[in-house]
């Protein structure tokens, strides 16, 4: 997955560089326009990244693949969220 957008970037600092901050702060304060369109721009682009979609997208694969092989993975009465209240971690906690 790319998380740089192919669209124009015209503030991208180098991590420790802080002259290159100061640089970018100075033309966002200097074209407002420009930073108000990157902010959107940003904001669509991580729309699809939240935790919630991510995990409804993986429980489709899951459910997709079990269907697949002929079998439910969860049984239709529950959720996703209520069978993560289940779950146990490695050491047998309750996660």
């Amino acid at each position: 997955m790319t998380l740089i957008a192919p669209f124009p970037t015209p503030v991208l600092i180098p991590s420790g560089d802080a002259r290159a901050l100061r640089e970018g702060i100075l033309f966002l304060l200097a074209h407002p326009n420009e930073a108000r369109a990157m902010g959107e721009r940003a904001r669509l682009a991580a729309a699809p990244l939240t935790t919630q979609h991510c995990n409804e997208l993986i429980w489709a694969d899951a459910l997709r693949l079990a269907e697949d092989r002929g079998r439910t993975a969860v049984p239709s009465t529950h959720t996703p969220s209520e069978v993560g209240k289940a779950e146990k971690n490695s050491l047998g906690n309750q996660v």
